[in-house]
């Protein structure tokens, strides 16, 4: 069992590659199912979901995700001024 499959009973973990390394989450709820991307702030993880996500699951197609840095996602070089962390860079990745 991977750490944390016991707070999101029903989840798979998620592992997606992107530009500037993978990024970790847990995915839930009917494939069919509306999207719903669930981010959290600093300085929790994805793990801050653990009681919401389940019903949420229950109607739409949940992702639960580690934004860069935080749990088990990639922790790039920040580069010049940080730039590879901003909002911006953030959101377009995702």
């Amino acid at each position: 069992m991977a750490e944390g499959d016991d707070l999101f009973p029903g989840f798979e973990p998620l592992w997606i590659e992107g530009p500037a390394g993978r990024w970790f989450g847990r995915a839930g709820g009917p494939a069919e199912g509306p999207p719903l991307l669930l981010l959290h702030g600093f300085p929790q993880s994805h793990a801050m979901w653990h009681r919401l996500a389940p019903t949420l699951a229950e109607t739409h197609r949940v992702i639960a995700l580690d934004l860069k840095g935080y749990g088990w996602s990639a922790a790039p070089d920040s580069g010049s001024g940080g730039n590879a962390y901003a909002k911006r860079q953030v959101g377009a990745e995702i």
